[in-house]
């Protein structure tokens, strides 16, 4: 029986190495998005990702599917740095998802200011947010987030084409972003 040689450290460093760089602009791009396209957030959370990668090279190396493994990393540090950006006082962000809301605020204990969104408050804010939006806006919102519906479901839900809901779903996600900063900012 033949014996298989272990892939050296460089091997799998040089592996994570290429990966990243062929996700890269894909990634990036969903980061992005993920941040209300703040440049700097989402290259600290593209660096975040090729650094836990590298320290993970062994595990990610052996791993069915490596890109999926790297989304997910992706996503984790994406989700840490709008925890931060939530709890620091200079820098606020706005919200893509509002249903998202409840996971992106800090916990209560984490926060060191006496004003601390509770339960109520945040659903104020979803309530809040919600009322502004159009009948249509709502209706669309809904079938996406709320209901879980794809994109050609909802095309065909409405009777319009993939390409409509996309740009549709854009421009409520920058309605919502507008909106839930003035929340934030304003302290309502």
């Amino acid at each position: 029986m033949e014996e298989k040689t272990l892939p050296t450290d460089e091997t799998e460093k040089a592996f994570v190495r290429e990966l990243v760089e062929s996700v890269y602009e894909n990634f990036r791009k969903q980061a992005l998005s993920g941040l209300n396209y703040d440049e700097e957030a989402a290259d600290d959370c593209m660096l975040c990702m090729y650094e836990t990668a590298m320290k993970k090279a062994h595990v990610l190396f052996k791993h069915p599917k490596p890109e999926a493994w790297l989304a997910k990393t992706l996503r984790h540090c994406i989700r840490r740095k709008i925890k931060r950006l939530m709890s620091s006082p200079e820098r606020k962000i706005t919200f893509v998802n509002i249903d998202l809301l409840e996971d992106l605020l800090p916990d209560p204990q984490e926060i060191e200011y006496e004003d601390a969104p509770d339960d109520m408050q945040i659903e104020k804010a979803k309530e809040y947010v919600l009322s502004q939006l159009t009948e249509t806006e709502r209706t669309t919102y809904e079938l996406r987030y709320t209901e879980g519906k794809t994109m050609a479901e909802i095309a065909q839900t409405l009777s319009i084409s993939e390409d409509a809901v996309k740009a549709r779903l854009h421009r409520i996600k920058l309605k919502i972003g507008k909106i839930a900063k003035n929340i934030f900012s304003d302290g309502a």
